[in-house]
């Protein structure tokens, strides 16, 4: 008996405001030609900003091709969560649920499927007979992505830029803007042209998006600067932007 190994895998982006990231859920089956083994596995689960005390998983499967036999939960993930599951074989729908007082605190295969293949005579690509159609994690719908959070990621910046302050030259206040194509550590300082640290504006992570802030001339110990150039530097874990800017009095 031949056994084909078929892998798909669904990476979900987990979006915030404070947060972007991924979880991905792997769908690996094996083919015999009469059955499809099956297992769901969750990967990832540490980029999840929560600690996760519930999920929900539905799927899809077309009836006239494979039918689900059954459906065991893991004992190392779902151990001390009550769990729950609904087949459906006339419609092709398979509801997956588990809850818990206590978190997931590792990753690895969720639930193990087994299929019954009705025409053993055609191969079973189980991406073309088997789609995921919701995934939820502590009530968070993350699969199909909610139209605001699409919305979302089509307003996030596509690049890492500093623009030039405005107004400039200043006096007594400027405003420095900047995006972020990810989240990541950000430090923006101001420093005279000696190299000499005057103030630090920001530092510590930030989520994709667009900033600004606003100077009003004064260094670290709120003293006022004389007039001059200036420049300001937006440092991330990967890239260094600087800019000149004017000080008037």
């Amino acid at each position: 008996m031949t056994m084909l190994k078929i892998i798909f895998m669904i990476f979900l982006l987990i979006q915030t405001s404070a947060f972007s990231s991924e979880i991905g859920l792997n769908f690996s089956f094996y083919n015999n030609n009469d059955t499809l083994y099956g297992d769901i596995t969750l990967e990832n689960f540490q980029n999840y900003p929560d600690r996760i005390y519930s999920t929900e998983i539905t799927f899809e499967f077309d009836p006239t091709v494979i039918l689900l036999d059954t459906i065991i939960f893991d004992s190392s993930i779902f151990e001390q969560w009550s769990n729950l599951y609904s087949i459906d074989n006339e419609t092709g729908i398979c509801i997956v649920v588990g809850s818990g007082i206590t978190a997931i605190e590792t990753q690895g295969r969720m639930v193990s499927l087994t299929f019954s293949v009705l025409d053993t005579n055609i191969f079973v690509n189980p991406e073309d007979y088997i789609t995921l159609t919701q995934f939820v994690l502590n009530e968070d719908v993350l699969y199909p992505i909610p139209t605001d959070i699409i919305e979302q990621l089509n307003n996030l910046p596509q690049d890492f830029t500093l623009k030039q302050n405005y107004p400039n030259p200043f006096n007594p206040t400027t405003t420095i803007e900047f995006s972020l194509n990810r989240k990541t550590d950000v430090k923006l300082s101001i420093y005279n042209m000696m190299g000499q640290s005057v103030k630090t504006l920001q530092q510590g992570k930030l989520a994709a998006g667009t900033y600004s802030y606003i100077w009003d001339g004064r260094n670290q110990l709120n003293q006022k600067i004389a007039s001059g150039t200036y420049l300001y530097q937006l440092q991330t874990d990967e890239r260094v932007l600087v800019n000149k800017m004017i000080l008037l009095k």
